[in-house]
């Protein structure tokens, strides 16, 4: 099974690259201005000729679209650029698809599900475009995502908080609104299920059952470590509410609970940063 994997060096996008590669022959990924990972080629996905070429060189049988700008934000002050970024790529992305016979895998976000900003708006619009993908599509829609990824530096909410962790500093998180966390892991762990078992034609959303605010969430990942955690509530809204697990189960694809998912990540955390969680502990959990 040959698979393409569009935004390979984003938080998301390269744990699916190393996760998948293990499991499936991975042709290529790409990258648009961060080079993460070797073997990486450079690509602007907005631009649709540049996608075709790369996808028919690769020809793979599977297409995952990671690309987008998640940044609620920056859509709102740049609409034009966020529909470049956000629709554009995954049309081109479904027409590169087509022309090669490949199935697309779209990694979408809950936020579609209840479009109230320019961000979920564009999520829903490049959902559209992948369903033009006349070979097999798939959207996954994961909610609040945490978890290790290859890439660190991003400015995305669990390496923000081991980069505090790391500096000693304290970090401050909304107390207000409430999510539906994601482990990246668990969306690895989706397409593969999908691309083993041919399934395609649905919209899935990638969940645990719970709904947490980010200080909450941080709390159950952070709080056994000891790190410095000051909730503050931001008076922000909760947007569509808890989403539960039933379409994986229907497709009978991989779940996991919210305790489960907290036990996945802080053991990426002992494994990746062993110096940030106390000796204490950590031999305590040995035993």
């Amino acid at each position: 099974m040959r698979i393409l994997i569009i935004g390979a060096s984003s938080y998301i996008g390269a744990r699916l690259y190393l996760d998948l590669k293990r499991k499936f022959e991975v042709v290529q990924g790409t990258y648009n201005s961060n080079p993460l990972l070797t073997n990486l080629i450079p690509l602007d996905a907005r631009d649709s000729a540049s996608m075709m070429d790369v996808v028919k060189r690769a020809r793979p049988d599977v297409i995952i679209d990671v690309v987008a700008n998640p940044d609620a934000k920056w859509c709102a002050d740049h609409q034009k650029e966020a529909q470049d970024i956000n629709v554009n790529t995954a049309k081109n992305a479904a027409d590169a698809a087509n022309a090669v016979k490949a199935k697309l895998i779209y990694i979408s976000s809950l936020a579609a599900r209840n479009p109230v900003n320019v961000y979920a708006k564009t999520k829903l619009d490049a959902e559209a475009e992948a369903k033009n993908a006349k070979y097999g599509w798939l959207i996954l829609r994961p909610g609040h995502v945490i978890g290790m990824s290859p890439n660190t530096v991003n400015e995305r909410y669990f390496n923000n908080i081991i980069k505090d962790a790391k500096n000693n500093n304290e970090s401050i998180l909304d107390s207000s609104a409430k999510l539906n966390p994601t482990w990246v892991g668990h969306i690895s762990e989706v397409i593969a299920f999908a691309i083993n078992n041919n399934v395609y034609g649905a919209v899935v959303p990638i969940v645990s059952n719970a709904l947490r605010s980010r200080y909450d969430l941080a709390r159950d990942l952070f709080g056994k470590f000891g790190f410095k955690l000051l909730p503050r509530d931001e008076h922000r809204d909760t947007f569509g509410g808890l989403v539960d697990d039933s379409e994986l189960r229907r497709l009978r694809m991989p779940t996991y609970s919210y305790p489960e998912i907290i036990a996945k990540v802080q053991s990426e955390v002992k494994r990746n940063y062993p110096s940030l969680v106390p000796a204490e502990q950590s031999r305590r959990e040995d035993l």
